[in-house]
């Protein structure tokens, strides 16, 4: 997959089990939020084609 670049005000989301790597800006820095699910349904969204692992949504 090709290198994303994920700007401020951005979301992504990442799978479990896929491999990633990400890093700031050296002379900028960065500050992240993290949103974590669980559950029947967030898993059953997880598995659906909702968030494809092939096509990960960046919003």
């Amino acid at each position: 997959m090709e290198a994303k670049e994920i700007n401020e005000g951005d979301c992504f989301v990442l799978h479990t089990g896929v491999w990633h790597r990400y890093k700031p800006f050296e002379n900028t820095g960065w500050e992240e939020y993290w949103v974590g699910f669980n559950g029947f349904y967030p898993r059953k969204l997880m598995k659906s084609d909702f968030f494809n692992k092939k096509a990960p949504s960046y919003m």
